[in-house]
């Protein structure tokens, strides 16, 4: 017999009781439908992480983000946590989640943006560029004390064209934000015209047509099938031990999502974050050689002829003992050299191929790609991301990076692209110390 499918609860609370049987399924469903994002690891209110039988939450009244440690349908632990350090406050024995809708999300990001601001506002001087959101861009004057209908009040003045003086109330911050671009070009608006507002409208249009697009890429990836890759055994738990260091549980972690995501039978699109040094190419390597294993081809897509380099006798040397052949496409290989390796990427012999921008040619055709591994994306021009985005349609797209960009990571955080957090540091992985010096003979010497 078939067991019935609870409905979800929508604007509805949710209570969890220590002493009642927990539902796991009905949880995670409630939170995924009343606007609470899944991530990695909780930041923020309106977020909530699973890993295994440990259930983050940060519901929308909490200054603090919840626990829940369960056992089949039973609650071990129920305790609010410090997301700072992970140390329990205090335990809990009931919880009511409210959803966490627009409103919720609106406030929450209200006092996030205040308390943010007024940090940012010790560091402002006389003449900085400031922006309101109804009146735009104008330079800020400091804070004076204004006196209205004998109450005084906290305001801080922004100077506008003509010399036209706007006092935003310091309960009103939120109104305001620092000016982001080019202050050298940038114009100052005048108190009541209406071209702020025009700019806004069309900046916004714009927005809303680069979210049409990723959604709608989004939704055709969601349609589409991909090959299901498995692991394959034996040989990768032989190349998983040929690999020199210890894994930290972040890698561990994010090697299982990458594999579920490759024999889960839909394109994968995930992005993996994590600082120079953490890790972030081992997992790549892990997932490109199941898919190479299997038959298909993997190509691993970089910005630089540098990191071609690096990246290419990484993984020659990290699969000279298995039957793949790598590939490396750069402009450090002579035309005739090139057109020998694009011969074999179209014929299949190439199994794995490193390269720079020369890898997007509209000369190589995959004979069959399984796999895409992007390096930091957002070094692409313009018509290199447009070529990527044409290879990615029902193919596997892993991105890695150490510092995304906006849009990338708000693709993430919305959902539109799954991310995977690496920031554990490798055992006794040293600082990088960089200086920028004269050149010494004695200092590189040492180097060497």
């Amino acid at each position: 017999m078939t067991k019935p499918r609870l409905k979800t609860q929508i604007n509805e609370n949710l209570n969890i009781n220590i002493e009642e049987k927990f539902d796991y399924e009905r949880t995670i469903n409630y939170l995924s439908a009343n606007g609470y994002a899944r991530v990695s690891s909780i930041r923020e209110n309106g977020e909530f992480s699973v890993k295994g039988d440990v259930i983050d939450i940060f519901p929308t009244d909490f200054k603090n983000p919840v626990r829940i440690n369960i056992f089949g349908d039973e609650i071990e632990r129920f305790e609010e946590f410090n997301p700072k350090n992970q140390k329990p406050i205090q335990s809990l024995f009931r919880l009511i989640i409210k959803p966490f809708n627009e409103f919720s999300f609106n406030q929450s990001k209200r006092t996030i943006k205040a308390d943010t601001f007024l940090t940012d506002l010790s560091t402002f001087e006389e003449d900085d560029l400031i922006v309101h959101v109804d009146h735009g861009i104008g330079k800020f004057n400091g804070l004076k004390n204004v006196t209205v209908l004998e109450n005084d009040h906290d305001c801080i003045e922004i100077t506008y064209f003509n010399n036209d003086k706007l006092y935003v109330p310091v309960e009103n911050i939120e109104l305001l934000s620092k000016y982001g671009g080019n202050s050298e070009f940038a114009q100052i608006d005048k108190l009541g015209s209406s071209n702020w507002q025009f700019r806004k409208a069309s900046a916004k249009n714009k927005i809303n047509e680069i979210a049409e697009d990723l959604i709608k890429v989004a939704a055709e990836r969601s349609l589409k099938e991909a090959t299901k890759y498995t692991v394959q055994e034996p040989y990768y738990s032989n190349f998983i031990n040929e690999f020199e260091f210890q894994d930290t549980e972040d890698q561990a972690n994010v090697t299982s999502e990458l594999l579920f995501d490759l024999n889960s039978g839909l394109p994968m699109d995930r992005l993996i974050c994590g600082d120079v040094g953490f890790g972030k190419t081992e997992v790549a390597l892990r997932g490109a050689f199941n898919v190479a294993m299997s038959g298909a081809q993997v190509a691993f897509i970089v910005p630089t002829t540098l990191l071609c380099s690096q990246h290419y006798e990484n993984f020659t040397k990290r699969f000279k003992n298995f039957p793949l052949k790598v590939d490396q496409i750069s402009r450090l290989n002579s035309t005739s050299e090139n057109n020998k390796i694009i011969e074999r990427i179209d014929s299949g012999e190439s199994d794995i191929v490193v390269g720079t921008h020369a890898l997007l040619n509209s000369k190589i055709k995959f004979k069959k790609l399984g796999m895409l591994i992007i390096d930091e994306e957002q070094h692409f021009g313009v018509s290199q991301k447009e070529k990527i985005k044409s290879l990615r349609s029902n193919v596997h797209v892993l991105a890695l990076t150490a510092t995304p960009i906006p849009r990338t990571l708000q693709m993430s955080l919305v959902g539109l692209r799954d991310l995977s957090i690496i920031s554990t540091a490798p055992l006794n992985r040293q600082n990088i110390n960089t200086e920028v010096i004269d050149f010494n003979d004695e200092k590189n010497n040492l180097c060497n």
